[in-house]
């Protein structure tokens, strides 16, 4: 399966899972605006997610084995603190109209900003061991408890500029 395929794949997979990004964090302290106002995160934690689509080339599927190490030794040692893994699918057109239909691994993990180079790494490194074109991948300021050194909330409320009168 082509690499585009499979960012097609991931696009449709980021649309369904964005609506629960804004509201669903686990351990993000969000504080909920008024109609009419608002929220500026001010903390410098950062989500990063990467979307490992699994079918090689050859039409084999990385293997649930092959997976847990390439975590263990390529991700785990860059984020040692901690990251979410979780199965997903992902389903698209290829340029000849065909469904294409995928297993994704999505790796999520809120860490400090500054951390681009390991994750380009662990990006390249994935390409190259299982012969893909491309991860998907994005990135959102978050305010988190890693910012969390006086137990105040990093995002603040505020009436937005744009729509007052």
């Amino acid at each position: 399966m082509k690499m585009r395929n499979v960012c097609l794949i991931l696009t449709f997979a980021i649309c369904a899972l964005l609506p629960s990004c804004v509201n669903v964090n686990s351990f993000n302290k969000i504080r909920q605006c008024n109609t009419g106002e608002s929220c500026e995160c001010s903390g410098d934690s950062v989500r990063s997610e990467l979307y490992f689509g699994l079918q090689k080339p050859d039409g084999m599927s990385v293997t649930e084995a092959e997976w847990q190490d390439f975590l263990d030794k390529s991700i785990t040692p860059r984020f040692p603190d901690g990251l979410t893994v979780f199965d997903s699918y992902g389903q698209s057109k290829d340029k000849n109209g065909k469904t294409i239909r995928e297993k994704t691994k999505v790796l999520v993990i809120v860490h400090k900003d500054g951390k681009d180079d390991d994750l380009d790494k662990i990006c390249e490194e994935y390409k190259k061991a299982f012969s893909q074109d491309s991860v998907f991948r994005t990135k959102s300021r978050v305010s988190s408890s890693l910012d969390d050194d006086n137990g105040d909330d990093d995002c603040r409320c505020g009436k937005d500029e744009e729509h007052r009168n």
